[in-house]
């Protein structure tokens, strides 16, 4: 039974670019083959440390002329691999060629120091941002503490507020101030309910208050109104009073000669030429009398009638 034989020739041609900068670089080229050959197929396997996507033109030669090329790349992991499948039983030769430049070598390299750069970087600023963060959350949990120590020491509701939106602002939970808060909230709930009864009972003592004096300014207008009808009541009767005894006074006068006529009062010391003198306003009561009978009783004239 006829074999494939392999023979392998490994061929690495390196070009270097004009790069000044590089022109020292050097590369340790490592290019280890490892191609194998079934009954029908030849599997192409090469190892090196060539840059990932480095390309590697691959030409198999066999029998009969065979000729065969292909374009490899490198992977991540430095492998190349390819099979093909051969057409004869007989001798086949692989060649490997490619070409690196030392600026590419060195730009890996380069590449690679400024991922460690970058990493440097990036954990320098984590550092600093974590850094920040605790600076942040102590100077918060420094003002929180304070708020707390005002509101415990004048438990208002403003200085409650501050405090509970500071320790709910906190990147961390704080059991102890928490429960500090509550302690405060449960003593201004009480005060506040201690206002509160206060000033519903100013508000209703001052409501008794002004009812009382209502209802005293209503009696107070009710004396006065009933006084004032009593007043006009007597003031009307004493009118008519007046009215009758001048009538009655008239009537006795019209019998009464006038030149031995006058007018006296059951309790006056005066006798009246006129039952309407005014000396007799005040009188409850007037009646006429004979002029001998005024002076016998020592009545004098009265000053306005003579």
């Amino acid at each position: 039974m006829k074999k494939m034989i392999l023979q392998l020739v490994t061929i690495a041609t390196l070009f270097t670019l004009a790069t000044p900068a590089l022109a020292k670089d050097t590369l340790d080229l490592t290019f280890k083959s490892t191609s194998s050959a079934t009954k029908k197929n030849v599997d192409l396997a090469v190892k090196t440390n060539l840059p990932k996507d480095t390309k590697i033109q691959t030409t198999v030669e066999g029998p009969k002329e065979f000729k065969e090329k292909f374009n490899l790349k490198v992977d991540k992991k430095g492998f190349v691999k390819q099979a093909f499948k051969g057409k004869k039983y007989g001798t086949y030769k692989i060649t490997y060629a490619t070409q690196v430049a030392k600026k590419q070598v060195a730009v890996k390299q380069q590449s690679k120091n400024e991922k460690l750069i970058n990493e440097q970087k990036v954990a320098t600023a984590a550092a600093k941002k974590k850094a920040k963060a605790e600076k942040i959350a102590k100077e918060q949990l420094e003002a929180a503490v304070k708020a707390v120590e005002l509101a415990e020491a004048t438990p208002t509701r403003e200085n409650y507020d501050k405090a509970n939106t500071l320790v709910a602002s906190l990147s961390q939970k704080n059991k102890g101030l928490s429960d500090r808060l509550t302690t405060v909230n449960s003593a201004i709930l009480a005060s506040e309910k201690a206002e509160a009864d206060r000033l519903a009972a100013e508000k209703k003592a001052e409501e008794d208050r002004l009812a009382a004096e209502k209802a005293e300014a209503e009696r107070v207008a009710n004396e006065q109104k009933e006084a004032a009808r009593v007043a006009a009541e007597q003031a009307q009767l004493a009118e008519a009073n007046r009215i009758a005894n001048e009538q009655a006074q008239a009537a006795q006068a019209a019998q009464t000669p006038v030149g031995n006529t006058v007018y006296v009062t059951n309790t006056g010391h005066r006798y009246h030429a006129s039952p309407n003198c005014r000396g007799l306003n005040n009188a409850n009561s007037t009646r006429s009398a004979t002029l001998e009978e005024a002076q016998n009783r020592g009545l004098t004239p009265c000053k306005f009638c003579y």
